[in-house]
């Protein structure tokens, strides 16, 4: 009797050590469970920046290995100042580039995509010509941002966006609005260039010769490029990349208007 009664307490003994040791084990399962879950959550919580892109040229693109999110902004070209057609009226400043933005699920995304950016508008030379508009930036068939509209002999090129510049005709002038948060500024015909912003700034307006006056401003921008300056008798200056409208130029041989500046297109990938 005594040996079976020692039998069975080492038996008791033995299966409680197992219990315990099952429960030990449980518990630690538990804890790496939980460590990982509590890094999950972090890493969800503050995403990390994988990579950042500034595109200044077309090109074709692709979601990094593990990217979960896109971010991107483009800029389209600015427009070209314009020249006036005589002495008694100025040629407008090119439109600014439009700013625009958006956040995407990169699984979401066909790819690869296209990205293309807007080059700058070309200036001219040519009494009463009109510069050339800024293209347009785009992020595949997702995302896009007009560019600014060339300057005219009698007016300033609508930003991109649709911000009108204004026009002068004789002693009447529609006033111009500034750009919005994310369009372009208009070009300008009578004063400065029109500011904004996230796009770029509008081309101030040049020709129309006045004693003492050698350049009018163009418009500023708080993220863009701002306006170039227009020429009184002078040439006018380029936009300032991204997106500034260029300047009006008085016409002719080393007075031609300026270009517009080319836009952009970043991405961030998280």
């Amino acid at each position: 009797d005594a040996a079976a009664n020692s039998a069975s307490t080492a038996s008791t003994a033995a299966n409680t050590a197992t219990t315990k040791a099952g429960e030990a084990s449980d518990s630690a399962d538990s804890a790496a469970s939980s460590a990982s879950a509590a890094a999950q959550s972090a890493a969800d919580a503050e995403p990390i920046i994988t990579s950042y892109t500034e595109f200044t040229e077309s090109a074709q693109w692709e979601p990094a290995p593990g990217a979960r999110w896109v971010y991107v902004e483009v800029i389209g070209g600015g427009g070209a100042g314009g020249v006036a057609s005589s002495d008694s009226i100025r040629g407008g400043g090119g439109g600014g580039g439009a700013f625009n933005a958006g956040l995407f699920r990169a699984a979401d995304l066909v790819t690869p995509l296209n990205i293309i950016v807007g080059a700058g508008g070309a200036g001219t030379d040519t009494a009463g010509g009109t510069g050339g508009n800024g293209g347009d930036s785009q992020f595949g068939g997702y995302l896009t941002a007009s560019g600014g509209l060339g300057g005219t002999a009698i007016g300033g090129g609508s930003g991109g966006g649709g911000e009108l510049g204004t026009y002068k005709i004789g002693l009447s002038t529609i006033i111009r609005p500034q750009g919005g948060f994310c369009s372009g500024g208009g070009g300008c015909s009578s004063e400065i260039g029109a500011s904004c912003i996230k796009g770029g700034g509008g081309g101030g307006p040049g020709g129309g010769g006045t004693s003492g006056i050698t350049i009018v401003n163009g418009g500023v921008s708080q993220d863009g490029g701002d306006g170039g300056a227009g020429g009184i008798d002078t040439a006018g200056s380029p936009g300032e990349f991204p997106g500034g409208g260029g300047g009006a130029g008085s016409g002719g041989a080393g007075n031609e208007s300026g270009d517009g500046g080319d836009g952009r297109v970043c991405v961030w990938q998280y």
